[in-house]
């Protein structure tokens, strides 16, 4: 996918972009997780902060969950990184490879409950928490009157078990030796 944003105004104009990708039943499932690059990994507030060493693992539907958000600062090779959710016990899942210098943010977005199970895997320019924090943190760009920015991502299906296992080589090949250090989520 390759997605192009001018700003055909004559004046700046705030710029956000976040590409919410979904991944259900049965890809997500009990048993089924996360698999990232991840470097970092932070809870968005304190319902998260609660169940955060599991941030990439998924359960059965559970009534009454209430979501659940973490940022993810993700390792990159050559600008290129990539994230999905795998079902191992099925041999399948899902993926998007995309460029971390167009999009340095990767938003989790788990959602557990029964009737609404799902999992979100976000790259994003900014975080989850609105324009008006996103500048106050320094992290809102204004694009000047005619410039354009671009993204570049590619969707994937993985439709067997040596697909699965391929994109987690890959995404170990990303991370390196490191592990995902999960921060303290702070108001």
């Amino acid at each position: 996918m390759h997605d192009e944003v001018t700003n055909i105004g004559h004046e700046p104009a705030p710029h956000m972009m976040l590409y919410h990708i979904n991944f259900g039943f049965p890809v997500v499932d009990a048993g089924s997780r996360l698999v990232s690059p991840s470097l970092c990994v932070t809870p968005r507030d304190a319902e998260a902060e609660k169940d955060k060493a599991e941030y990439a693992s998924f359960h059965a539907p559970v009534a009454g969950y209430r979501e659940k958000v973490y940022y993810h600062d993700v390792a990159a090779a050559g600008g290129r990184t990539m994230a999905g959710v795998v079902n191992p016990a099925l041999g399948f899942g899902g993926y998007v490879v995309y460029r971390k210098t167009q999009l340095p943010h990767l938003i989790e977005w788990k959602q557990m409950g029964k009737g609404t199970y799902v999992v979100g895997v976000e790259p994003g320019t900014n975080l989850v928490q609105g324009r008006a924090k996103e500048r106050a943190e320094g992290r809102l760009r204004l694009l000047k009157p005619g410039e354009t920015v671009r993204y570049d991502l590619e969707l994937g299906a993985l439709t067997t078990e040596k697909d699965v296992a391929a994109f987690e080589s890959a995404v170990k090949r990303i991370r390196g030796r490191r592990r995902a250090r999960i921060e303290t989520f702070r108001a």
